[in-house]
């Protein structure tokens, strides 16, 4: 650096018409990725306070004129969402035999058979992670 030029960063603003040899300008690259950012946070912000993670068990279903019968160690309450494929049922009565097994069964309308089951036990919205 010569004399010359540190003199030049020495010396002090004397009218504002100098104030665009000292401020550097942002690219309009640097622009859009702070607009990329801040709408990824907002975006992530949003869905952690609206957006909901189920947790679910998978069990084998019977299913016999619209009821269907699970069996499961994990713990079944009255009134817990079913998932059949895309259909969707409610357990009705839940009875617990003495070694611990759960006994449900779920009123969904799908034919008779044996299916793949998801049953809904707890729906947590992400933001709540923050505040525990």
């Amino acid at each position: 650096m010569t004399t010359e030029e540190q003199k030049d960063k020495n010396k002090s603003l004397t009218s504002p018409e100098d104030l665009g040899n000292y401020l550097k300008t942002t690219r309009p690259s640097g622009w859009i990725i702070l607009s990329a950012v801040a709408i990824l946070l907002i975006g992530f912000v949003v869905w952690a306070s609206v957006g909901k993670i189920e947790l679910r068990i998978s069990e084998t279903a019977r299913v016999t004129d619209g009821v269907a019968e699970i069996i499961s160690t994990d713990h079944l309450t009255r009134g817990m969402p079913i998932l059949i494929g895309s259909t969707r049922g409610m357990i009705d009565t839940v009875e617990i035999d003495e070694y611990g097994r759960y006994y449900a069964d779920a009123i969904i309308n799908v034919p008779d058979g044996y299916y793949y089951a998801q049953v809904i036990t707890d729906s947590i919205t992400p933001i709540s992670f923050l505040f525990r």
